[in-house]
């Protein structure tokens, strides 16, 4: 029809003036998008790509005004797009295409690559609101039917791929913009070691076609030299003046940098998700060296399957009996105390058989028909998935000739992706400032054990500052922090997953999900050691791994590099053993060696048990061993094998 028509040329024209011009032209793109709408008024028109290009476009001009109702013209379209989008219809062509048999498995899995596939700089260009709907609403059961087709087709490589896109999908739709406002936090506020050379080419890209981004660029970086020069937590009442303008500043600066970002976020504008970045199989052979060793899972709907990296060599199997992995998982917790967050081991898990139950476990979670030679390897980094995320791999005994624990035997790190197995290019700042808060980490603590334990860890590292209060939110402080000790319990956490919480404790209103959030940033190395996740309970809840998972990225996604976190928490005297020993070899070691170092002394050590309350009274009469896993195999190590600075 000729309104049709009309109304399309309208919304063509308001579209190509938006490209090449600025906000003086903003009242008159609205006045026409208005007109467009209004010849649209009660026709299937509204319901059609046109109506859609309307609330695009009156999306953009509202945000690009810094009004309100942007967001909510933005959140009717993605509701839009989520039913119409030609992009999620091309994806269910496809499922609906191989369920009924219409096209073989293999033209199944060319065809899944092209519509499952991250968008490019053409898709952003042409089709940015399609771009956006398959990165919020990923269509996770098609990528599991591409990665099981790829596994009957025994194309291992690219089922690792194929897995770890999954991942990035998971997290990227728990995320603003599906993962796009991060991309581009990364792109402008990452150092350039982490961007690598496409990175950083975008960042230039970026800032030379946006000047706001510049001027934000320039004004950021003079405020940050300025805040390096000061104490972390100043003690001259001038310095702290000093220091509380320049944070002021910071988050002035940061909320103008958001703000401009929103508004590129949903813009024709090319530009990479930085984080997690994609799997690239030679990319991380190579990274990996020759006696580094990756255990990678993936948990299907159907099904758990195993994979393992060893200098370019690789292997896959599917693990038997994934039905019963949960059960035997939480056998696992519950032979050596896990019962609740506050409940105390008695006898029976102190002198329990953990060992019968560990060994046939990892023999089934990684293929294995004998002994392992670790004398090959010096590092193991495992990349868990759903429930495994409970596991302590550190206690799993590898052989029934071999009493000792897998963390006896080599060092052991996390990864929540296989691309993030690979060593960074970044430098930990390993040898900076070490912000510390101390509290009650195991109820009934008595003030004065507390304030003696804040004395006896001030004392660990040089440049450890104990901090009761910030001097401004930790979201603008953390860029600042080098290695945060968070000794408090984390139970605050609650129904505040999986970005909700903050690590610092006691700040209504903040948490990670700020923390993901300008200026770019956050501690390198992050000590959790009150942490609470579902291995407490014994996987009694509805445990997904997911609490871990989201809050390990969202960690990561703010620029921590290296997390030592309680999948349950301890107290007493083991906790601060542990922890005292690893931040102190934190500033010469890397965080894999100085853990296994710290585990090492510890289980060399005897527990007092009328210093650990997770012990019964009376299940020790005298110092016993510290050898059992509870008190020291709870720990997670999440790091991306940075190297330190010397």
């Amino acid at each position: 029809s000729t309104d049709h028509l009309v109304a399309s040329l309208i919304l063509d024209a308001a579209d190509s003036t938006m490209e090449v011009t600025g906000l003086e032209s903003l009242k008159t793109m609205d006045n026409w998008v208005n007109t467009a709408d209004s010849l649209m008024n009660r026709t299937p028109m509204r319901l059609g790509t046109l109506g859609q290009r309307a609330l695009y476009h009156k999306s953009r001009i509202n945000l690009r005004s810094g009004k309100p109702a942007g967001n909510k013209f933005f959140a009717d379209l993605m509701a839009h797009k989520r039913k119409s989008s030609l992009w999620l219809y091309q994806i269910s062509v496809v499922d609906e295409m191989l369920t009924k048999g219409s096209i073989s498995p293999r033209i199944a899995a060319d065809l899944y690559e092209n519509v499952l596939r991250v968008p490019n700089p053409t898709d952003w260009l042409i089709r940015p609101t399609d771009s956006l709907a398959v990165l919020l609403f990923p269509s996770l059961r098609s990528f599991e039917r591409w990665f099981e087709i790829t596994m009957r087709r025994e194309k291992y490589e690219s089922a690792m791929v194929i897995a770890d896109e999954i991942r990035r999908r998971r997290f990227f739709q728990t995320l603003p913009l599906g993962g796009r406002l991060m991309g581009l936090r990364w792109i402008l506020g990452a150092s350039p070691s982490a961007l690598g050379k496409d990175g950083i080419a975008e960042r230039q890209s970026l800032v030379a076609r946006f000047p706001v981004l510049a001027e934000w660029q320039t004004e950021e970086d003079a405020v940050r030299r300025s805040l390096r020069m000061l104490h972390l937590l100043p003690t001259s009442e001038e310095e702290q003046t000093q220091q509380r303008k320049l944070l002021e500043q910071l988050a002035v600066i940061s909320i103008r940098g958001e703000a401009a970002l929103t508004q590129i976020a949903t813009e024709r504008v090319p530009a990479s998700l930085v984080f997690p970045p994609p799997a690239q199989i030679d990319t991380i052979k190579e990274g990996l060296g020759q006696r580094k060793l990756v255990l990678s899972f993936f948990a299907t709907s159907r099904a758990v399957y195993g994979f393992a990296l060893d200098n370019g060599k690789y292997g896959a199997w599917e693990i038997s009996s994934p039905g019963k992995l949960r059960a035997e998982v939480s056998k696992v917790l519950q032979a050596i105390g896990n019962y609740g967050k506050n409940n105390e081991i008695g006898t029976k898990a102190l002198e329990s058989e953990w060992q019968a139950l560990t060994t046939p476990l990892f023999a089934r979670l990684t293929n294995s028909t004998g002994p392992v030679d670790w004398s090959k390897y010096d590092e193991l980094v495992i990349v868990p998935d759903g429930i495994l995320w409970y596991l302590p791999f550190e206690m799993l005994t590898t052989s029934v000739d071999d009493p000792q624990p897998l963390l006896a035997s080599i060092r052991i790190r996390y990864s929540p992706t296989l691309a993030l197995a690979v060593p960074s290019a970044r430098p930990i700042r390993n040898h900076g400032d070490t912000l510390l808060r101390v509290g009650t980490l195991f109820p009934g603590e008595e003030e004065e054990d507390v304030l003696a334990r804040a004395e006896r860890l001030t004392s660990v590292v040089p440049n450890t500052y104990l901090a009761n209060q910030l001097p401004a939110p930790s979201t603008v402080f953390a860029p600042m922090v080098d290695r945060a000790v968070i000794y408090l319990d984390l139970e605050e956490r609650g129904g505040a997953l999986p970005y909700g919480w903050s690590p610092f404790t006691g700040e209504r209103g903040i948490g990670i999900g700020d923390w993901m959030a300008l200026p770019w940033g956050a501690p390198d190395q992050l000590v959790l050691p009150g942490f609470h996740t579902n291995a407490e309970s014994s996987l009694k809840s509805q445990a997904t791994g997911d609490e871990i998972f989201l809050a390990v990225c969202g960690l990561m996604g703010s620029g921590t590099r290296s997390i030592l976190l309680s999948r349950w928490r301890v107290g007493g005297s083991s906790t601060e053993s542990l922890i005292r020993e690893y931040v102190q070899e934190l500033p010469y070691r890397s965080a894999p060696e100085a853990w296994q170092r710290s585990v090492e002394l510890f289980r060399s050590t005897e527990l007092d048990p009328m210093s650990e309350p997770r012990i019964q009274p009376g299940a020790l009469k005298h110092a016993a061993s510290a050898e059992h896993p509870f008190f020291w195999a709870g720990y997670m190590l999440v790091d991306d094998g940075g190297k330190i600075t010397k």
